[in-house]
């Protein structure tokens, strides 16, 4: 059921305030910084920074378990589309796997209805990404939360969305061995071969549209391969079937195939025209290799990966001073704005020369932060405040509402 509301807006008023708050901050991008900072609880065990990072994650939760705050039409068109709650719904599963299925959010910050376990978000997010699977085209999640025919790209069943849902379904069956995890996982891998986005050569397009299921998109990516990787490696590890090692093996395959260039080095997007080094796909992929490493009998996979690694750690770092602050390369005119409002392209401290600047990585997620915050706020803005949580929801910036605990799959949360 979807969420009460005592206010209610005319289409053309949502459609204003998601493309207001859309421009503020690409949310989904502090879900990723989130699951880079659990990854490293999860390996160090240092946890001097979790108070920090379960805050931002308990706000963005709010009161309803999951991301969407009660499916509020706001958030479901303003930058929290499937694959957006996705990046968020994977930081959370890396926190169950780094604490336990029972651990809560925020333990230090105890609040009544505040608190989900990281477990119950992370399945929540999987079923409401569920709900945008239907029959069109043999199935699929679509990209968009709306099929609102004037929004963006509304009928795309896009390839992240869905490998995204197999790297939870496969880590959830890990933990839960609940076997419509499994399910769903065949169910989304078979999907995307039998449609051609998974190519005969393992080649992974960006998707397909609804309105001609037959014309799969030419476009290639490297960050799809991050979560099928990690899924693969998964659900092998669990089942230790060898038929999904042997396809992460093929998969593994193409990407070196399409992505890596003759030093080793994650470099190359043939899809992409990106003038900074780094570009932005690559960030999934390392995860991903590093999961297959782990999970593979196989050593020249092994060695292979270990190179690669090494490589693109080696590149990536060129643009880290002593300090450890760091910008990616970026050609002269780079139109990029950082923290303090100025140019990439033009801003001091240049350490490779051609345009690149340093900036401190703390400053920037500091930036992504506040942007979180902007998004809460506007949830608060748009609905009222109700009931006995009324001081709770003001502290944290969103709306009020109820999390009830979660097993298995197909859980809903749940609303007043």
């Amino acid at each position: 059921m979807v969420r009460d509301s005592s206010l209610v807006l005319k289409e053309a008023e949502v459609q204003l305030i998601a493309a207001l708050v859309t421009r503020l901050i690409q949310w989904h991008e502090s879900g990723i910084y989130w699951d880079l900072f659990y990854n490293y609880f999860k390996y160090s065990a240092d946890y001097q920074h979790l108070s920090f990072v379960d805050h931002n994650m308990q706000i963005s939760a709010g009161s309803y378990g999951d991301f969407l705050d009660g499916m509020n039409p706001i958030l479901e068109l303003a930058g929290r589309w499937n694959d957006d709650i996705g990046w968020w719904a994977l930081a959370t599963m890396t926190a169950t796997e780094a604490f336990g299925k029972n651990a809560i959010v925020a333990k230090d910050n105890v609040m009544d209805g505040f608190n989900p376990t990281y477990f119950a978000l992370t399945n929540n997010t999987l079923y409401e990404m569920f709900m945008n699977w239907d029959d069109q085209c043999g199935g699929g999640i679509y990209w968009s939360r709306t099929r609102d025919p004037k929004s963006e790209d509304p009928t795309l069943k896009s390839t992240i969305t869905n490998v995204q849902a197999m790297s939870l379904s496969a880590r959830l069956y890990a933990i839960e061995r609940n076997a419509d995890y499994k399910t769903k996982f065949d169910q989304l891998f078979q999907w995307l071969k039998t449609t051609g986005i998974i190519g005969s050569d393992y080649t992974v397009y960006d998707g397909v549209k609804t309105g001609s299921c037959g014309n799969v998109s030419t476009e290639i990516y490297s960050y799809h391969y991050g979560p099928l990787l990690s899924s693969l490696a998964s659900i092998y590890t669990t089942t230790k079937t060898t038929t999904y090692l042997t396809e992460a093996h093929n998969l593994f395959d193409a990407l070196t195939r399409q992505f890596i260039d003759a030093s080793k080095v994650l470099s190359i997007e043939p899809s992409c025209p990106c003038d900074k080094s780094p570009t932005g796909y690559t960030f999934s992929i390392y995860g991903g290799l590093a999961d297959l490493a782990t999970a593979t009998t196989n050593q020249t996979v092994r060695s292979a990966i270990s190179d690669i690694l090494k490589a693109s750690a080696a590149n990536n770092f060129k643009g880290c001073d002593a300090n450890w602050y760091c910008m990616r390369n970026m050609a002269a005119g780079t139109n990029f704005t950082l923290k303090n409002g100025s140019s990439a392209s033009g801003s001091s401290s240049a350490s490779n020369g051609g345009g690149s600047s340093s900036v401190n990585v703390g400053a920037v997620v500091g930036g992504v932060v506040g942007g979180v915050a902007v998004l809460a706020i506007a949830g608060a803005i748009v609905y009222k405040v109700r009931g006995s949580r009324a001081a709770a929801a003001a502290k944290l910036g969103t709306g009020s509402g109820q999390l009830q605990s979660t097993e298995g799959f197909m859980t809903s949360p749940a609303r007043p």
